[in-house]
């Protein structure tokens, strides 16, 4: 399910990533790296990077060292599938807000 963003019109998923952004996603979840994910969208790796870049950022996930990000990433997809969360529920550590 995708709605329009009101700012450039391009279509949003429910986690407010742009549908390129939310099928990368979906690439991480399977394990694929980034030149798996770039083959399999015939994109470069280093688009493959700003895309990755770019859904850390929207997911809110901040950059530390000792967390390993993309997991973070790939758990708040699989949170919002299983209906645990809802996208606009979602803090920085992927918790709900109030939990």
């Amino acid at each position: 399910m995708t709605t329009t963003c009101d700012k450039c019109g391009h279509a949003v998923t429910p986690l407010g990533l742009s549908e390129r952004e939310f099928g990368v996603l979906q690439l991480m979840a399977e394990g694929r790296s980034n030149l798996g994910i770039a083959r399999g969208f015939w994109i470069s790796e280093g688009t493959v990077e700003k895309h990755v870049r770019s859904i850390l950022t929207k997911l809110q996930i901040p950059d530390d060292k000792h967390d390993h990000r993309r997991v973070l990433a790939v758990l708040a997809l699989l949170q919002y599938r299983a209906g645990l969360v809802e996208a606009d529920a979602m803090q920085l550590d992927g918790t709900e807000v109030g939990s």
